[in-house]
């Protein structure tokens, strides 16, 4: 007849169990953390296509971050990158049409003079609503060098944005041969290293993931 594990057996065995348990379960955790830190960077180093900028023949500068996009191409200029910053002029908030805010581009013209760019250097191009997404300054650019040809255009825009615009930019130019590169122009409130540990970093490269996913489903035939 087998003989009958003793309480005292039994509860060493579970403890035992119990103890290995946790070593993988910890040893799991560690090593998921271990991957998804440089799994997280990699998502946000995926959207930035930004380089070092060459000498061009204008910047293009994209609307949506007044706080440190103007900043940017302002530094291009004034370092001799390129003679001219160009930018299509958005379409009016409600606050503006109340009188109650400027609108987004002209206050980023103006900020640009301030910063030592001269009014005679900003080209601000006026479709006649004003424009409000990434395909529609595309758009004004193509419309643009149509008129006035350039060999390269430097696009300044925000680091997570550059992929997106640079798809879109090249998509309205095609058969235009104008060389387009990216600067990228980093928010001091995240970085790819840790944007996931913030809120605004969380809000800004989700939304941009949704946004290129959107671009490229409905505009993927043709330009629009």
């Amino acid at each position: 007849m087998a003989a009958v594990p003793s309480t005292e057996a039994q509860g060493k065995a579970q403890l035992k169990k119990g103890f290995v348990v946790l070593i993988s379960l910890a040893l799991f955790v560690l090593v998921a953390f271990a991957l998804a830190r440089p799994a997280m960077t990699a998502v946000a180093s995926f959207l930035d296509v930004g380089s070092e900028p060459a000498r061009a023949d204008l910047i293009f500068l994209l609307g949506g971050d007044i706080h440190t996009r103007p900043s940017k191409a302002a530094e291009l200029y004034r370092r001799g990158v390129a003679p001219k910053v160009l930018l299509a002029r958005a379409i009016d908030s409600e606050a503006t049409k109340l009188g109650a805010l400027p609108n987004e581009t002209d206050a980023a013209a103006r900020l640009l003079q301030i910063l030592g760019v001269p009014d005679s250097a900003v080209v601000v191009l006026r479709p006649p609503v004003g424009v409000s997404s990434t395909t529609a300054e595309a758009v004004e650019l193509r419309k643009y060098l149509l008129q006035n040809p350039a060999s390269r255009v430097l696009v300044v825009t925000s680091s997570y944005h550059t992929r997106r615009a640079r798809w879109q930019i090249k998509r309205q130019l095609y058969g235009i041969p104008t060389e387009v590169s990216m600067v990228a122009v980093y928010d001091p409130r995240f970085d790819e290293s840790n944007w996931w540990r913030t809120e605004p970093g969380i809000i800004v490269y989700t939304e941009e993931y949704l946004k290129f996913v959107h671009n490229w489903i409905f505009g993927v035939a043709g330009r629009r």
